[in-house]
């Protein structure tokens, strides 16, 4: 496409002119030219997601998100329901335990609220504990969140998220790198991370379990793409998943609102 610049360019191309290219073969040639038998099943597809909701960007749209393609592995594509101008909106990663407690849930639900009362977007996983609730959080206080998902959109993950999911559709928006019958997989989930982290200013961490993998590994991808990391005051544990990487410590009620300088 660097090359061509137009779709209908490459299939236009000359004999050879496409294994010329770097890192192009002729049997990688042979593949792209006989790619184009697809092109009918293809627009059946795109109309059939289209009627269901489900809209598709690809890399090369203009309107892809300018913080996606600063991260070092973007999605070629990627498959999106609800509301797109979510992603232009300022964004905080809000992440944690699927087996969080009780106080660490609120806490998130509260943050949720506080956040999108500024107008901000909420992005966080759809995973159990603290991403559901902060999730809920920005629904409840009107706002808008974006729940970035390590499966497909028919095989939603944790199931009992479904209705979590729908709400999320019709007041923000739900994304995927994955066709909408793809199962959810370790793998897929741990590597949605960089998708939450990279739409994101600013990354909080709310609570860690000694299973917080997931978490772990947001954690990581925050340090990896150099963005501004928060952990929440929780005055009866010290969490070393946080401390020892330097995170800002929100110790205070109102020391959310430091989360909103380094979105600016």
């Amino acid at each position: 496409m660097t090359h061509f610049e137009k779709v209908e360019k490459i299939f236009e191309s000359l004999p050879g002119e496409i294994a010329e290219l770097p890192r192009m073969t002729e049997e990688r040639e042979e593949q792209i030219r006989a790619s184009m038998e697809n092109a009918p099943y293809i627009r059946k597809r795109l109309s059939n997601l289209h009627e269901r909701g489900i809209e598709l960007s690809t890399i090369f749209h203009l309107d892809y998100p300018e913080a996606l393609l600063e991260i070092a592995s973007p999605p070629p594509l990627f498959y999106r329901k609800g509301e797109f101008d979510a992603l232009r909106g300022n964004c905080v990663a809000i992440v944690g335990s699927h087996a969080a407690s009780s106080a660490g849930i609120a806490e998130a639900v509260r943050l949720g609220k506080m956040i999108s009362a500024t107008g901000a977007i909420v992005v966080s996983g759809l995973a159990r504990g603290i991403d559901s609730g902060a999730h809920l959080g920005s629904l409840k206080g009107g706002g808008k969140t974006i729940a970035v998902l390590g499966c497909g959109f028919d095989d939603i993950y944790p199931p009992e998220n479904m209705a979590l999911a729908n709400n999320i559709a019709k007041q923000g928006l739900l994304l995927s790198e994955y066709p909408p019958d793809t199962e959810v997989s370790v793998g897929r989930l741990m590597a949605r991370n960089r998708l939450i982290v990279g739409l994101a200013r600013s990354v909080i961490v709310v609570e860690t379990t000694s299973d917080s993998g997931g978490t772990a590994g947001a954690i990581t991808e925050t340090l990896r793409q150099g963005k501004s990391l928060f952990t929440c005051f929780n005055p009866n544990r010290k969490d070393a998943a946080t401390n020892n990487v330097g995170a800002v410590q929100l110790a205070n009620e109102d020391d959310w609102k430091m989360v909103l300088q380094y979105m600016v």
